[in-house]
């Protein structure tokens, strides 16, 4: 008589032990195949884009918990703000102090110097966010990682999306957010986007700058935010998806444009934004624009 085995347990414990030693290790395959096996892959999924821009340290027997968080601004496509120290040191004391003074009292915050551009962010890798955390914990084993960067072609007036970039430390355990808070949130904007606008009174339009998030929501937050804007400057007529050639965690969005150039592309990382984050972005350009590979189909 055949008896019936027990299908497998999923263990828990075991798993998450294998995903950080993978993250730890920068094993970005190894990341992904450990999601796959989850029984959950929604859920194996979200435990990847939490952990990856998390990390633990110890000071005199202390556990402090450090957590990277991203600020979303887009400004107008002549300015200077990216990539560029000088604009920004003299914005610098007016960003930190707002910033400062939004987060609660029990968190430390490291803002790092500049703006990130989205060109930018879209090539972290985990090792570049766990080089951010070790860098803002003091840590003294971090190297220099090269990246290549891909840029976005965009018409010259059209805005840019970028991230001011900060690494919250507190000892209660990881950082959270403050609740709504209107009126704090409403001169925290207000106060990024004027020290950011270096030619007032110009047809430049004001920066936009949201509240500063978690990583995986900043990134969906920042990447609808610039897609409506991008709209609204050069109408998408258009757009498709597809994988990146070389990596399974990389998605490729096409974009066409009613503007010159008439078509970019774009790529954002599962492991940023998660499968719930890249639903909110497809989700925004099937609101604007027809999705040009089922076009092809139809």
């Amino acid at each position: 008589m055949h008896t019936r085995l027990p299908s497998p347990t999923f263990n828990d414990i075991s798993w998450t032990t294998q995903l950080d030693d993978a993250i730890q290790c920068n094993n970005l395959a190894q990341m992904w195949q450990l999601v796959q096996i989850h029984a959950d892959q929604d859920e194996g999924t979200r435990q990847l884009v939490d952990r990856i821009p998390r990390m633990t340290h110890q000071i005199n027997r202390r556990t402090y918990f450090s957590e990277l968080f991203l600020m979303p601004v887009i400004v107008w496509g002549d300015s200077d703000a990216f990539e560029n120290s000088s604009c920004w040191r003299e914005d610098y004391a007016c960003v930190d102090e707002v910033l400062l003074s939004w987060f609660p009292p029990p968190t430390y915050t490291m803002i790092f110097h500049g703006l990130r551009s989205f060109d930018h962010l879209g090539s972290w890798q985990p090792a570049i966010i766990r080089q951010h955390l070790q860098r803002a914990i003091g840590s003294t084993s971090v190297s220099k990682i090269r990246y290549t960067v891909e840029l976005i072609k965009l018409p010259l007036m059209a805005p840019r999306l970028g991230f001011a970039t900060m690494v919250l430390t507190s000892k209660l355990g990881w950082p959270v957010l403050p609740g709504a808070r209107p009126d704090l949130d409403h001169r925290l904007r207000q106060v990024i986007a004027y020290a950011l606008h270096n030619t007032p009174g110009s047809q430049v339009p004001i920066p936009i700058a949201l509240p500063p998030d978690r990583l995986k929501d900043a990134v969906t937050r920042g990447v609808v935010l610039w897609l409506e804007q991008l709209h609204h400057a050069c109408p998408i007529l258009g757009w498709s998806t597809s994988p990146h050639a070389k990596s399974a965690d990389v998605v490729v969005i096409t974009l066409r444009l009613d503007s010159e150039p008439s078509w970019t592309q774009f790529a954002v990382r599962n492991h940023h934004i998660g499968l719930e984050g890249l639903r909110s972005i497809l989700l925004q350009l099937q609101i604007m624009a027809p999705n040009l590979e089922q076009a092809k189909d139809a």
